[in-house]
């Protein structure tokens, strides 16, 4: 999930986007990038978040909340890490029958670029959690 570092007042202004009342607002999830806007903003939203201004840009915050605080991988070994960014996807806009209402999915498409020994302990966490090599 992105992190936007505009205010929900910006956002309002900006967007006419509302945050989205389904998720319970934690300290993890403060700043999500999880909102509601009507739909002729939606290409105007899009623009700005292609811009990639204001907004959280680098997979390492959740790197951390998906590997690295549940103890899969090792601090230690992931404290750094490099990654070559691929592109922007997103799926059609599609019905989403939970929310009642229309939903665009954004991904960022990353490829992680591991040192030998990064890469190592990898194929470790990959057999305890698989049982492959």
């Amino acid at each position: 999930m992105f992190k936007t570092y505009l205010s929900e007042q910006e956002m309002l202004r900006r967007f006419g986007a509302l945050p989205d009342t389904r998720f319970t607002v934690d300290q993890r999830s403060k700043n999500d990038l999880r909102l509601r806007l009507p739909g002729r903003n939606l290409y105007k939203l899009l623009r700005w978040f292609k811009s990639r201004q204001d907004r959280e840009l680098f997979p390492f915050r959740e790197f951390y909340e998906e590997l690295v605080r549940p103890g899969i991988v090792a601090r230690e070994a992931f404290g750094v890490f490099d990654c070559k960014y691929h592109g922007l996807r997103h799926l059609p806009l599609r019905f989403n029958s939970c929310s009642q209402y229309q939903q665009l999915i954004v991904a960022e498409i990353y490829e992680l670029r591991p040192t030998d020994g990064q890469l190592e302990l990898l194929r470790k966490v990959r057999g305890r959690h698989y049982g492959g090599g």
